[in-house]
């Protein structure tokens, strides 16, 4: 769609790192609308699902204002979820869908944030196109469903970005590119002399490291044409176990000032926001040239921006939040449906941001990067691509990792190949920055969740979810492939 006039002469810029000036697309409109759920009555109270019990609460059809993507939400995230959640909708075009089931997940029960104010129990979202009616109905786990029950409707807006203002970050040393008020130096690695626990850097030779290298990868398109996914691991040659401590302090440190309390034991399915700071934390310190060398390195992908996918900066936290390094990649599926077009992923992220921040109380969206089953890669919250950004992905192991997210459901379906290369690019990438293989293991100290807080735990460097949480995510599917996305990002690395 062609932006106004209004919106053309609105514009703001962006400084990219070659020094020119290029317009940037316009903050796209949005919205976020409530609608509380009810008892049913007596005759709207069956489910498709014959081993759920009746549904007690929900909405009966009814036409609404537009949106393409909506999530049920409750008051408190430590109550019991719902046992099933089920909706269906009807398209702009005048058809219903036949019923979906959204998924739920037992909560953990996180620290209210200090600014967003308390969070929300939720399910995942669903995307469904753009729709204007809607019904719901939702069984009760046990005796009652959550207070506070509500369905939330997310509209993404209209308007599309301009394909020939859309930017994609391209890295490179010690360039700066500004987005609105934000300005974010871009660099691959951090001092982390400030960690007396943490493990000496690897011995080995090391080779020049390139920021950026290059983005034509037509020379390694042959590779991973002839690496195809399998669903075992079988042939994955893993190097022998790297095993790192760690020994940082939680991120689920309760503060007496600001009123945090600790999480408690608990699964999910979604990622969960940790408690920010009263005052956002500055980032890591740049590391010198000198220290911006490793022995793994692999070309940056291409990853299209927040703005280019029409971020509104103004929803989220002005401040960012880093840890000290990524050594570890946490795979999920947003299980928002696999019914889209991949001109549909900006709304369909936007979305998903517009849900995280309105409808859940996070601080931005949760994951660090998006991937659609094109295989186009897009940078998730905000705060630098080459940057240790903690995210809220996987409780109580936010720390020292990057979540990844797959658009799409693969309890079922398969991912497709592109997605999938583009997982094992955007791997080599992000570990490679910090010297790590992508075949090795790792341990991790645990902030809370699954595992006690301080429980040691030894994770694959590229994990899925379910291995530190108890979730059926990224989807037995996709799960199946990671051992393939392994050894072709180690290959990349070495390439």
């Amino acid at each position: 769609m062609t932006p106004s006039a209004t919106a053309v002469a609105h514009r703001s810029t962006y400084r990219a790192e070659q020094g020119r000036t290029v317009a940037r697309p316009p903050v796209l409109p949005g919205t976020t609308r409530t609608v509380p759920l009810a008892p049913l009555p007596k005759d709207r109270r069956g489910l498709a699902a014959p081993q759920h019990p009746a549904a007690t609460h929900g909405l009966p059809a009814r036409k609404v204002a537009p949106f393409s993507l909506l999530g049920v939400t409750w008051d408190d995230p430590s109550a019991a979820p719902p046992q099933a959640v089920q909706v269906r909708t009807r398209s702009a075009g005048g058809a219903w869908s036949p019923w979906q089931a959204l998924e739920t997940h037992t909560s953990d029960a996180p620290a209210a944030e200090v600014d967003a104010g308390p969070l929300r129990g939720s399910t995942m979202p669903l995307w469904v196109g753009r729709s204007d009616a809607v019904e719901v109905r939702v069984a009760p786990r046990r005796a009652a469903v959550p207070e506070g029950l509500r369905l939330e409707l997310v509209d993404p807006g209209s308007d599309e970005p301009s394909r020939g203002s859309v930017p994609e970050l391209r890295s490179r040393q010690g360039v700066a590119w500004s987005s609105g008020t934000h300005r974010v130096v871009d660099r691959p690695r951090f001092d982390e002399a400030e960690d007396p626990t943490e493990p000496a850097e690897p011995t080995e030779p090391k080779e020049p490291f390139e920021p950026g290298g290059t983005e034509d990868w037509s020379d390694v398109e042959e590779m991973l044409e002839g690496s195809e996914p399998s669903g075992s691991e079988a042939s994955e040659k893993e190097t022998s176990e790297k095993e790192t401590s760690e020994n940082e302090a939680s991120e689920h440190e309760p503060s007496k000032e600001s009123g945090h309390r600790p999480t408690t034991p608990g699964g999910s399915g979604r990622p969960h926001q940790e408690p920010r700071p009263s005052h956002p934390e500055p980032g890591p310190r740049p590391s010198s040239d000198a220290n911006v060398t490793t022995g793994r390195v692999a070309a940056h992908p291409k990853i299209v921006s927040r703005a280019g996918w029409g971020a509104d900066e103004k929803l989220r936290e002005r401040g960012f939040r880093y840890t000290k390094r990524v050594k570890v990649a946490f795979v999920h599926h947003s299980a928002t449906g696999n019914y889209y077009s991949c001109s549909q992923v900006p709304s369909m992220i936007r979305s998903i941001y517009r849900y995280h921040v309105k409808s859940n109380g996070w601080r931005d969206i949760g994951y660090n990067f998006l991937i659609d089953k094109c295989g186009t890669i897009y940078e998730g919250r905000a705060g630098g691509v080459s940057k240790p950004v903690m995210g809220a992905h996987s409780l109580g192991f936010n720390h020292n990792s990057t979540g990844v997210v797959l658009l799409g459901s693969y309890n079922s379906a398969s991912p497709p190949k592109a997605a999938l290369k583009s997982l094992a690019k955007l791997t080599a990438w992000k570990l490679g920055l910090s010297g790590v293989d992508p075949r090795s293991s790792v341990r991790m100290r645990s902030s809370g969740g699954k595992y006690g807080k301080g429980t040691v735990v030894t994770v694959k460097v590229v994990s899925g979810h379910r291995d530190v949480f108890g979730t059926d995510c990224p989807g037995d599917r996709l799960y199946a492939r990671l051992g393939w996305v392994r050894t072709v990002a180690a290959k990349l690395q070495r390439h």
